[in-house]
């Protein structure tokens, strides 16, 4: 994958691991649920056959997400 000042393409697995972290990753179903939902970006088909999803989205919703809880902590 080409970097393109990081807003690379990530495959599943590595959203998975985006939205979790290295030592717990979501499971692929659960992505694809919050994408359902709209608590994550939909995957993306840049070519046939692959399904990828733009850093910059996948970490933009994960802030979205931590601000939230955070004003509902407060």
């Amino acid at each position: 994958m080409a970097s393109m000042q990081g807003d690379d393409w990530l495959n599943i697995r590595q959203v998975c691991v985006a939205i979790g972290g290295t030592g717990k990753p979501v499971h692929p179903s659960t992505y694809y649920r919050g994408a359902a939902r709209g608590i994550y970006p939909p995957p993306e088909h840049p070519a046939p056959g692959i399904t990828r999803v733009r850093r910059s989205k996948i970490l933009a919703a994960i802030a979205r997400q931590v601000g939230e809880e955070d004003e509902v902590s407060r």
